[in-house]
């Protein structure tokens, strides 16, 4: 994955401009997490969900242009480990990320997408608010994913789940 990302780097150097730069930026990275979904059929369009809803909640706390940028990698490769199986996928997609400075904030959302706001969740077993904000974000918007909508991630306020972020999607229109 780093390969490839040091490989991609010099391409993107070709483009013209930092709009077209962006999108393709986001066209690669969009295909190649379906190529990681497509390993299981129900996980097809997963992160695409996940990052729409993510972005919602990064709009609703105030994230900056910039940060929603970086949200929305985080959310999209909030998964990327998982080409090497679930099993610690978070992490591994976090080394990932870890050779693109620009993206420091996505990998911690990336390493700590499942700790659990009561410090029961992995990989540090980290509580409230020492978890960072992308994370929690990333947390919420999977859970509602996962589960069918924000009613169903209500009983993981404050377990699981940011009670804040929780609070704020039940917010939004259905």
């Amino acid at each position: 994955m780093t390969k490839w990302a040091a490989a991609v780097a010099p391409l993107m150097g070709v483009l013209e401009g930092r709009e077209e730069w962006r999108a393709a930026s986001r066209q690669l990275t969009g295909a190649l997490v379906e190529a990681v979904e497509s390993g299981e059929f129900d996980a097809l369009g997963h992160a695409q969900s996940v990052t729409d809803l993510s972005l919602k909640l990064g709009r609703l706390v105030g994230l900056t242009e910039r940060e929603q940028e970086e949200l929305w990698y985080a959310a999209m490769l909030h998964d990327i480990g998982k080409i090497h199986g679930e099993q610690g996928h978070a992490q591994v997609g976090a080394n990932f990320l870890h050779g693109v400075p620009h993206l420091a904030e996505a990998m911690k959302a990336v390493r700590h997408h499942h700790e659990r706001w009561d410090g029961q969740g992995e990989p540090d077993r980290l509580a409230g608010e020492d978890i960072p904000l992308y994370a929690r974000i990333l947390a919420v918007a999977n859970s509602a994913v996962r589960m069918g909508g924000p009613d169903r991630v209500k009983g993981q306020a404050g377990k699981a789940l940011d009670p804040r972020l929780v609070g704020l999607l039940e917010k939004l229109p259905q």
